[in-house]
């Protein structure tokens, strides 16, 4: 009997050390929701995926990877999204990888899936801090608020937002989609991320480096929140720097920030107070023309705020006007932690501009069509503002 005994309690160690080795502690769970279930995003969302496996986890830093690629044979068969924890592959030409779990008839445009996926990430491979990297390309983008629809028109900031709270937060959301670096975009996730990576204006279809981004990382798994969303904006602008080095037409300059989410409600104060003594200004001609002249973005979508609060200090007569400007303005780089911006002479996609190194967060301004703004991240005062600038 004692033998018996003896051995259940080693049968029990063993498999509660096979467990704890199966759930060890990482560093870093880099998570990555891929969206492949269209036609404009199923190649693409195949070739990151392929990627991301040659990379592969290590016993630091795991990668975490939901998707779902349409058959692009058969548009209307059932789409199966897979979990994957991905070891590293040596297959360069097809993504091989089993999936720890399948989800049948799965939408990933619906955020429950979102916030299932990064449960099941806690769960089976708990890390000391998480990264989310969000992808989709076919989307409208009108930048407006409550709505800043990301994913093909129907999904929205506060969804994303409240998603990620309900699995319980993450310490780095990178957003790998154009121009989604905007005050109304970013107000929603405090709360739900740390800090958060993305562009005022275009990203590259390839979107981010992510063999530069790892190799940083595995490098300093020990690395802070602060410190990873930095290397991941780096190594984005590296490609761009690294395909213009070698002759290649890139198509774009970049404008990559990283913004600090706990600073986005003391931001909205700040910029709600600018708006209000805008709207009191008389000469609205004068304000009308320095907001002409300040940088716009994103096909014409979005303004750099930080562009055109210096052409209100610069230009401003009113004192009090000045004041609330230079506010913005300082409030702007508390939030803003990183901002890298290189306009490229050879752009072909966009008008060339002269991106703005300055400050790196955007608002609203969809062609000035005031009457599709809706409710602006500012509760009304900035969208109020631009009306009067407007008749």
């Amino acid at each position: 009997m004692l033998r018996l005994l003896i051995l259940f309690i080693a049968f029990a160690m063993q498999a509660s050390y096979a467990l704890a080795s199966e759930t060890k502690l990482h560093e870093w769970a880099i998570l990555v929701y891929l969206d492949g279930q269209d036609q404009h995003t199923c190649s693409n969302a195949e070739a990151k995926a392929r990627r991301l496996e040659a990379i592969g986890s290590t016993d630091k830093v795991s990668i975490l990877l939901e998707t779902s690629i349409l058959d692009r044979n058969n548009p209307g068969a059932e789409k199966t999204a897979g979990r994957y924890f991905l070891k590293k592959s040596t297959d360069t030409y097809h993504f091989s990888s089993k999936p720890d779990e399948e989800i049948k008839n799965a939408d990933m445009q619906n955020m429950k899936e979102l916030a299932s996926f990064i449960k099941w990430a806690k769960k089976n491979y708990p890390a000391k801090k998480y990264m989310l990297l969000l992808w989709t390309r076919h989307y409208d983008m009108p930048l407006r608020c409550p709505g800043c629809y990301l994913y093909r028109e129907n999904l929205k900031a506060s969804e994303t937002a409240d998603a990620i709270r309900e699995a319980g937060g993450i310490d780095v959301l990178g957003i790998d989609s154009d121009g989604l670096q905007s005050a109304e975009w970013l107000y929603e996730f405090d709360g739900a991320a740390r800090y958060a990576v993305g562009s005022v204006d275009k990203m590259l279809l390839t979107g981010y480096n992510f063999e530069d981004f790892f190799e940083k990382l595995n490098g300093n798994p020990g690395s802070n929140p602060k410190k990873a969303a930095e290397y991941l904006a780096k190594a984005f602008v590296s490609e761009i720097d690294r395909l213009a080095s070698s002759g290649q037409p890139v198509a774009q300059g970049y404008a990559q920030s990283v913004a600090d989410l706990s600073k986005m409600k003391a931001l909205k104060k700040k910029t709600d107070y600018f708006a209000a003594v805008l709207k009191a200004e008389k000469d609205k001609r004068k304000i009308k023309e320095l907001l002409n002249n300040s940088l716009i973005l994103a096909d014409g979508n979005a303004i750099e705020l930080c562009d055109f609060a210096k052409s209100v200090a610069d230009n401003g007569s009113d004192k009090k006007i000045v004041r609330a400007a230079k506010a913005l303005i300082s409030q702007i780089n508390k939030t803003v932690i990183l901002n890298l911006a290189k306009d490229n002479p050879k752009s072909y996609w966009v008008k060339n501009l002269p991106l703005s190194r300055s400050c790196g967060i955007s608002v609203s301004l969809p062609k000035r069509q005031t009457d599709s703004l809706g409710r602006s991240w500012s509760g009304g005062s900035w969208d109020s503002m631009l009306r009067q600038l407007d008749n």
